[in-house]
């Protein structure tokens, strides 16, 4: 996560690929596996990417990590439930 966290910090417009590559990588390790102790910096890194001067594709994705995060803590089957 430090690695890839580093790489978050690019702030040059053709980073904005990477950001969204990142986001979407951390999003599907969440349901897979990731430890839970790296749960905050997860969280952390996504809210910084949601910011109003990022490009949107990067906040949608960003978005949908927090989902799966928050699903995968939650339970899956019981927020397809409700509509999620």
């Amino acid at each position: 996560m430090t690695t890839l966290s580093a790489e978050l910090k690019g702030s040059d417009t053709n980073y904005r690929i990477i950001r969204r590559r990142i986001a979407l990588l951390l999003g599907q390790w969440t349901c897979v596996k990731f430890a839970r102790h790296l749960r905050p910096a997860l969280y952390v890194a996504m809210l910084a990417l949601l910011h109003c001067g990022e490009d949107c594709v990067v906040r949608l994705t960003a978005a949908n990590t927090v989902k799966s995060a928050v699903c995968a803590v939650e339970g899956c089957a019981r927020m397809r439930e409700q509509g999620w």
